[in-house]
């Protein structure tokens, strides 16, 4: 017996004296949250996470204090009929799903995909204040507020695309960059990769074409990675824009997002953080957004919807539904809805 013990010492000092050889140990002492933080959570949101990474390497950020899963109540259960084909709720802090339904059938995205666009522009590091001409082959149907031949700063340009949802801009922005349109679309896909959207698909830069198709569930970390861009961000919280084309009149850009203007009743106090909207034929009304409220934000996507007004509706009640019925809890133990 005691000869087996010294082998065993013998073996054990060797390797651990061995060069090329390294013993990983338990970190007994080190926070089990920040281990955490390097996990994807497997029922939630597939997106890398990493504590220390910064915003802007394809990472999103996680909150350590707030990793615990939000407690839904015991009999609340959410009752009210949807019209949207595909629906997911989120809590960004811990990547939890609080609701869903149908959140990884493929569909198409419509002008979410402007988000994307948008990121990928922001990438060649544009200059905002410069101007740019708005050329006959950037012209694209839907609702517009620039034409062909308006000299426009690329600022303008890009908060018409995302506050007004115009497909013109977006194209103009591409072709802007001076990459080739296959190369853009090319960037738009593998930063999709990049964020481990594995079902995300991208055409072209605008939305109308409907091979641009996503999941509920991608769009949700889409949509959050988006928002936290500054200047994306800063689009999606105005209600209204100005635009001044070189020669011509003002033209104000009204926002897409009606959950901000008034123009729908609202259920639900909580804050808008930012969102997009989209719509298609072959996609219906579909929103990705994000709500605040006690510090603790959701986001929900709603794609699919029957018209323009179920979209907001859906999506707002899903938010109070949430907030009435799901209790955060930090690691310190405290608790508040």
């Amino acid at each position: 017996m005691i000869s087996l013990f010294l082998f065993a010492c013998v073996v054990f000092f060797s390797v651990w004296l061995s060069p090329g050889i390294s013993l990983q140990w338990p970190k007994w002492g080190q926070s089990q949250q920040q281990e955490m933080g390097r996990l994807t959570l497997s029922e939630g949101i597939r997106v890398r996470t990493d504590v220390d990474s910064p915003r802007g390497d394809g990472r999103l950020p996680v909150n350590l204090d707030k990793l615990i899963a939000p407690r839904k109540d015991l009999d609340a259960e959410f009752s009210a009929p949807l019209s949207a084909a595909s629906v997911i709720v989120v809590d960004n802090a811990s990547n939890s799903v609080l609701f869903s339904k149908n959140m990884d059938e493929v569909r198409s995205m419509a002008s979410i995909t402007k988000l994307m666009t948008a990121l990928v522009f922001l990438d060649t590091s544009p200059e905002m204040t410069e101007y740019m001409v708005i050329a006959p082959s950037d012209v694209r149907e839907g609702s517009e507020y620039i034409v062909s031949g308006d000299r426009l700063r690329v600022r303008d340009v890009f908060n018409t695309m995302l506050i007004g949802s115009s497909n013109t801009a977006a194209v103009a922005l591409a072709r802007h960059t001076g990459i080739a349109p296959e190369e853009f679309v090319a960037r738009m896909n593998q930063k999709a990769k990049v964020l481990g959207l594995s079902q995300t698909v991208f055409a072209e830069p605008s939305g109308l074409d409907p091979a641009n198709v996503s999941t509920a569930r991608e769009l949700v970390s889409l949509t959050r990675y988006a928002l936290s861009r500054e200047e994306i961000r800063g689009s999606a919280q105005r209600q209204a824009y100005t635009i001044y084309p070189a020669g011509d009149t003002t033209r104000n850009v009204a926002t897409t997002n009606w959950l901000m203007t008034g123009q729908v009743r609202r259920v639900s106090d909580a804050e808008i953080v930012g969102g997009k909207t989209g719509y298609i034929d072959a996609s219906g009304y579909n929103i990705a957004v994000t709500f605040s409220h006690n510090d603790h934000d959701i986001t929900v996507v709603v794609l699919g919807c029957a018209d323009v007004f179920a979209r907001y509706t859906e999506s707002d009640l899903l938010a109070r539904w949430v907030y009435d019925h799901f209790t955060w809890e930090s690691t310190s133990g405290e608790s508040d809805s």
